[in-house]
């Protein structure tokens, strides 16, 4: 109620109820008795004495049933409003959307930047992302879309809920920093929390909420709709950020993947059996070259840089 707009629409509302109540009172003809004055004037006593305590026991059986009927306008108006007020924290009117400009900001492969929105958060983008935000923020929430990989840090807003929609995800937060990685030819998104509380949801079926706290990973498989949340030191899918390439028995799928947005390249696999390895390790600001002949060390393969073409074959 403490929306302008919603409050003047319960006022006028209220105000229509109650018009209509007085309006009905008008309407009703009051009974009227004709009596001759020459007429036996005890009889006509006890017939108005009659009528007069009908009225006084019509008014209070009208008294309690408009009571009662305000009563139940009341509630069902409160219900009303609260439906009103709890979707109009997820949907922003037409007009207000109308008149909000939106903005898109990418990063090419081999490239990383960051933005700070209207309402002071600060969003680091990995390599291959983009960011679709407005130039402001709607009155009742503040909504974001994204491909790729964001590092979020949200500025709390208890009035306006802070909401990211992946090409299959709903991520609702109020304030706090987290990851996102939600390249759309990979086969999951990730969410790493590093503070606060995460709410998220399937974009298609929002019916069940999945709730993540500082340290929480949740994975979702977006060929078998499901989610998988687990316990996880958030730095280490924050590496990215600091420049920190790191492998954990990851298969060389995943690496090449990673290696084409990291350094804005492309690499041809001349031979299959190199997608059967899996790596460990850490590579720091290095440059491609140093980690070529890392992976040509672990895998046995040779490689051969051609402009921003990388060729992969088996010794």
């Amino acid at each position: 109620l403490e929306n302008e707009n919603i409050k003047k629409e319960y006022d006028e509302v209220l105000k229509g109820y109650f018009d209509e109540l007085i309006l009905s009172e008008k309407k009703k003809t009051p009974e009227t008795f004709t009596f001759d004055y020459n007429e036996k004037m005890v009889a006509a006593k006890a017939i108005v004495n009659s009528q007069t305590q009908k009225k006084r026991n019509n008014r209070k059986i009208n008294f309690w049933s408009y009571t009662s009927g305000i009563a139940a306008s009341l509630t069902f108006i409160s219900c009303v409003l609260i439906a009103v007020w709890w979707f109009s924290m997820e949907i922003p009117d037409e007009k207000e959307l109308s008149a909000i400009s939106f903005e898109e900001k990418y990063i090419p492969s081999g490239k990383k930047g960051s933005l700070t929105l209207s309402d002071g958060s600060f969003i680091h983008l990995n390599s291959a992302s983009k960011l679709s935000f407005p130039s402001r923020f709607s009155t009742r929430n503040r909504v974001v879309k994204m491909e790729g990989e964001a590092f979020f840090s949200i500025k709390r807003d208890e009035q306006r809920p802070f909401i990211i929609e992946t090409s299959h995800t709903k991520i609702k937060v109020l304030g706090t920093s987290f990851n996102v990685k939600a390249y759309p030819e990979e086969s999951e998104i990730a969410v790493t929390v590093k503070s606060g509380k995460v709410l998220v949801s399937n974009l298609r079926e929002s019916t069940k909420i999945h709730e993540l706290t500082k340290n929480q990973k949740l994975v979702f498989n977006t060929e078998t709709s499901t989610f998988r949340k687990t316990d996880i030191e958030a730095e280490t899918d924050l590496n990215w950020r600091k420049g920190i390439l790191k492998f954990n028995q990851t298969p060389f799928a995943e690496i090449e993947k990673t290696l084409e947005r990291w350094y804005g390249i492309e690499i041809l696999v001349e031979d299959s059996s190199i997608y059967d390895k899996r790596i460990t390790g850490i590579h720091k600001n290095e440059n491609l070259r140093a980690v070529l002949e890392s992976l040509e060390f672990a895998f046995g393969i040779k490689y051969k840089i051609e402009e921003r073409t990388v060729k992969l074959k088996r010794l």
